[in-house]
């Protein structure tokens, strides 16, 4: 391709920016050339001027100059192509051994930046979970993951088709939950939150709420509570009574709400680490694709409650009727359970 080809070529696909910085390409090579034809045309003149005294050193600079652009020049050139067309051996470096230098590049950044070693290293050093803790430890960033995220999950919710889900659920998650033993690690768990009294939190929040709920409806507790008088019974005496449990359920709820050591919250404690202590072993189960029936079996071993076995199967495709069923203690247990 000739050289105004080319030049047509690039003014046709190049963009506005790019066409001011070809144009200033141009300029800087037309301006090199210029000085290199200098050079030559200083270094003939004190050539011929017989190179004495101060001519010689500007013979000298002149040449050293002119070498000087010869050497870029054609250093830089035989990167790209040929100088001149010549197949000179060595040039065209990049356009005939670019393969060669890809896989090297490729070599030398996966050795020294990608590989294994160099990436934990990295990373270790950055404290990403650190980091990212306390960032999300300030409360508006905290609100903002939260609020993105329910973004997310209401979006993808509305998107996603029942059909879809259930396709992706079935055969990743609930075969996998349905086989997994569960109840000892669900025991630990709760055994280690009730001996942090991590869920003292959430009993604190039920409290409050409780509490401003009875403040707020008075009324409507007196009267729910009234209307569950006999007949025969006089009204004034159905509000009396009505009146007087509401107070002592409002005293109870505040005495829970203001005393953290109150015996309803030492009872929950102790009713939730003995059910930690039963939940012992949750024997796994089964799960059948073709009726998106669930099976798995809980065995109590003693603590809080009798020792005991129970099954459990659920219909989750087509929402018919669970059972539950076994024995605890001496007593059979059987139950038909209404999937929601």
């Amino acid at each position: 391709m000739s050289a105004p080809t080319r030049r047509r070529t690039r003014a046709g696909v190049l963009s506005p920016a790019d066409r001011v910085r070809w144009q200033g390409l141009v300029r800087m090579k037309a301006g090199a050339t210029a000085l290199l034809l200098v050079a030559a045309v200083v270094y003939l003149l004190a050539r011929r001027a017989g190179g004495h005294g101060w001519v010689g050193y500007l013979e000298a600079a002149a040449e050293a100059g002119m070498v000087g652009g010869l050497a870029d020049w054609f250093a830089v050139t035989a990167l790209f192509r040929h100088p001149l067309g010549l197949p000179i051996p060595h040039t065209a470096i990049i356009p005939t051994r670019k393969d060669a230098l890809g896989r090297n590049l490729s070599d030398f950044v996966g050795t020294n930046f990608l590989s294994e070693q160099v990436v934990r290293e990295r990373l270790r050093n950055a404290e990403v979970p650190r980091r990212l803790g306390r960032w999300l430890a300030e409360p508006e960033h905290a609100a903002r993951v939260t609020a993105e995220l329910a973004r997310a999950l209401r979006g993808a919710v509305d998107v996603l088709r029942d059909e879809d889900l259930r396709a992706v659920l079935e055969p990743v998650v609930l075969r996998r939950l349905a086989a997994l033993p569960v109840g000892p690690t669900l025991g630990r768990l709760l055994a280690k939150v009730v001996a942090d009294k991590a869920h003292h939190r959430l009993v604190d929040l039920v409290a409050a709420a409780v509490d401003d709920w009875l403040l707020a409806n008075r009324e409507q507790v007196i009267d729910l509570v009234a209307r569950q008088a006999p007949v025969w019974s006089p009204e004034f005496v159905d509000r009396a009574v009505a009146a007087r449990i509401y107070a002592e359920l409002a005293r109870v709820s505040a005495e829970v709400r203001a005393q953290p050591e109150h015996a309803i919250r030492q009872a929950l404690d102790r009713l939730l680490a003995r059910f930690a202590d039963d939940l012992q072993v949750f024997g796994g189960g089964s799960w059948n694709r073709a009726t998106g029936r669930v099976d798995a079996d809980l065995v109590f071993l003693g603590g809080g409650v009798e020792p005991g076995a129970l099954h459990v199967s659920w219909n989750l495709r087509d929402r018919k009727p669970a059972q539950l069923f076994g024995t605890i203690g001496r007593r059979d247990l059987r139950l038909l359970l209404e999937a929601p």
